[in-house]
């Protein structure tokens, strides 16, 4: 039984080394005079759609401290958790294109330890 989860767990993270996506997108609105940023909880839910998208099941977890600034090459750091495994992650601003905000999802190779 213990190598079969070994294995699973293995597999998750073999899935999620070096994954990336783009196209997120989030509609910050008009007429905003400061810089808008992508909520904290928006960026954490769409980072869980896209791995969910991508590997095929969803990670236990997203957490992120802060929202993401609406600017380009702005990134934040977060962290999933995946089968007992919990990887860095960061997600860097890759456009805007009026009220869009596009970024890439880029998660570590290595979980921590």
């Amino acid at each position: 039984m213990q190598i079969t989860r070994t294995v699973k767990a293995s597999a998750i993270a073999l899935a999620l080394t070096g994954f990336g996506a783009t196209g997120c997108t989030f509609d910050v609105g008009g007429g905003v005079e400061t810089s808008p940023s992508v909520p904290r909880e928006r960026v954490e839910r769409i980072v869980k759609e896209r791995l969910t998208e991508t590997v095929g099941r969803s990670p236990d977890s997203v957490s992120c401290k802060d929202g993401l600034e609406a600017t380009i090459d702005a990134s934040i750091r977060c962290t999933l958790t995946a089968d007992g495994e919990t990887h860095g992650l960061t997600a860097t601003v890759t456009g805007i294109e009026g009220g869009t905000v596009n970024f890439h999802i880029q998660v570590d190779d290595k979980a921590f330890r």
